[in-house]
């Protein structure tokens, strides 16, 4: 198992978000976990706190995913400027 801390990247504002956060990172190679308050995940809240949802991923992660991040809230990944060094090994 590995015992890697686990660090949180950013917080979405819904699930959706999240999700498409957790794919653009996952199609990198990088481990993600997607965490939202009980209340919020159970009551399906998109709003506010309670829609809140905390994208995590591995320490040692942490460096290329807020590489990624960047580039895609940049916008260079839609324009296809992006760095090619985030791709998986």
């Amino acid at each position: 198992m590995d015992k890697t801390p686990i660090r949180v990247l950013c917080t979405a504002h819904g699930q959706m978000e999240a999700e498409i956060l957790k794919s653009l990172l996952e199609s990198a190679g990088i481990a993600v976990l997607l965490s939202q308050e009980g209340a919020g995940a159970v009551l399906g809240m998109t709003v506010g706190p309670l829609g809140d949802v905390d994208v995590l991923v591995r320490e040692s992660q942490l460096p290329q995913a807020r590489a990624l991040l960047e580039e895609y809230l940049r916008g260079s990944l839609d324009r296809g400027e992006a760095d090619s060094t985030l791709a998986p090994d």
